[in-house]
């Protein structure tokens, strides 16, 4: 997530994240006392406090927390905690994204009144016209026709090389089926992994 879209990177690290928060995650975020609790989601305190009391220890990582994948993941979490999001709350303060999804999680581990079963986790691109790299991040309930409740975060998102470096470059992109010099390219038009023979900002094909 906020790496590269369509890429096998982007698909599992949502994988991973559903499957900590699927039904049997929820089971245990609810019954385990070493899991991560509602008070740990509703308080997280920066990109280490959320690594290491919350992603270490549901497995939410690449490498097992070694390599190259697991840094570039560390360096999203902590653009995470670095953005902010909604309106000002007491104190005149304005929420860190990081602490509008721990709240939403938080809540859905701690409903009493209604029970949700999962959270699902979904990453869309930031769209051209933001004119700067950014995360935002929205959740809202589903219900489905059993009347069980899965919490839907999506997360708008830029590339990782984007948030880093500070660049929002976006690719034209192709319309009637014809092809540019680099392929079609993601919908930031950007992402070259750090160290991997990429230069950064590059597009990549799907």
């Amino acid at each position: 997530m906020g790496m590269l879209f369509n890429t096998d990177d982007t698909v599992e690290i949502l994988n991973i994240l559903n499957h900590a928060f699927n039904r049997a995650g929820m089971a245990r975020l609810r019954t385990d006392a070493d899991a991560p609790s509602a008070a740990t989601f509703s308080s997280l305190g920066g990109a280490v406090d959320t690594y290491t009391n919350v992603c270490a220890v549901l497995g939410v990582d690449f490498d097992g927390g070694a390599g190259l994948r697991s840094k570039r993941w560390r360096k999203w979490l902590k653009k995470l905690d670095s953005i902010h999001q909604g309106t000002a709350g007491p104190g005149g303060v304005v929420p860190y994204v990081s602490t509008y999804i721990g709240k939403a999680i938080a809540n859905a581990i701690n409903n009493a009144g209604q029970i949700y079963s999962q959270v699902e986790f979904f990453a869309v691109p930031t769209p051209p016209n933001a004119g700067a790299p950014t995360i935002s991040a929205l959740a809202q309930d589903f219900k489905d026709k059993n009347g069980e409740y899965s919490l839907i975060i999506t997360i708008t998102t830029s590339t990782v090389d984007q948030l880093v470096s500070g660049s929002f470059t976006v690719t034209q992109q192709v319309e009637d089926g014809d092809a540019d010099d680099a392929g079609n390219r993601d919908a930031n038009g950007n992402g070259g992994e750090d160290g991997a023979g990429e230069e950064e900002g590059r597009g990549r094909r799907r």
